[in-house]
């Protein structure tokens, strides 16, 4: 999953193949900062109406959750697959139900856990010349 965090050289491609002019990145602080900014900014970017801009204030933030219990956890595995009989019951219920089973029934939610002083320090030093490349591609934003 580590991998998933390079994105220095996805932006290059990116550019390369549609021009740097085609593209606009704006940050997730700038977002939180002044969303009705950002969110003018990538309407005129886009050349279209923002007149219906949803109210954005309220910042999500993802939560974490774990199963409630030993059968939560099966169905939660069928859910994504990694089950394969149970898969077939669960891909019989309706999206909304079974979405919203999962949410009330099936998960805990749970505070969010620090990450430790290590695992912070070793994903730095492994980002860390990928963090420098986008800084430079993205001039500092």
């Amino acid at each position: 999953m580590v991998r998933l965090g390079f994105y220095a050289d996805r932006i290059e491609l990116f550019r390369r193949e549609f021009g740097p002019d085609n593209i606009r990145i704006w940050l997730y602080d700038d977002l939180c900062r002044d969303s009705g900014q950002v969110l003018e900014e990538m309407c005129s970017f886009l050349e279209i109406d923002a007149a219906p801009m949803p109210d954005l204030d309220r910042i999500w933030e993802n939560e974490a959750g774990v199963p409630r219990s030993r059968l939560s956890s099966v169905i939660l595995r069928a859910r994504s697959g990694i089950l394969k009989r149970p898969r077939k019951l669960y891909l019989k219920l309706p999206r909304w139900f079974a979405a919203m089973c999962a949410i009330n029934f099936l998960i805990r939610t749970i505070k969010t856990p620090a990450m430790p002083d290590d695992a912070r320090s070793f994903l730095l030093e492994i980002y860390k010349n990928d963090i420098l490349r986008l800084e430079g591609i993205l001039g500092g934003i």
